[in-house]
């Protein structure tokens, strides 16, 4: 498993204490000229601010297109990351 992308920030709480895998499914959009986000799933552990680890799984499903795929792809990895730090933070 590897740390989140989402947790590269140097103020984000649970860094270096999320563990996790992504996977993220992309299809051609009709016109060709983009791609939509079908899925971004992240699936892992993280050891909480408390001491407990918790297995844990976030997932995006059908978020549409994608017309500038890097930053737009990180934008959901932020939001996981995010997320993550919250999941951190409070158990």
């Amino acid at each position: 498993m590897r740390r989140t992308h989402g947790l590269h920030g140097d103020d984000a709480a649970g860094k270096g204490h999320v563990f996790a895998k992504t996977e993220t499914t992309v299809e051609p959009t009709e016109d060709g000229e983009a791609v939509n986000l079908v899925a971004q799933n992240l699936a892992g552990y993280i050891q909480t601010k408390s001491g407990r680890t918790v297995a844990y799984a976030l997932m995006v499903n059908n978020a549409g297109r994608l017309n500038d795929f890097g930053p737009e792809i990180s934008a959901v990895f932020e939001d996981e990351g995010v997320i993550s730090s919250i999941i951190y933070e409070t158990l």
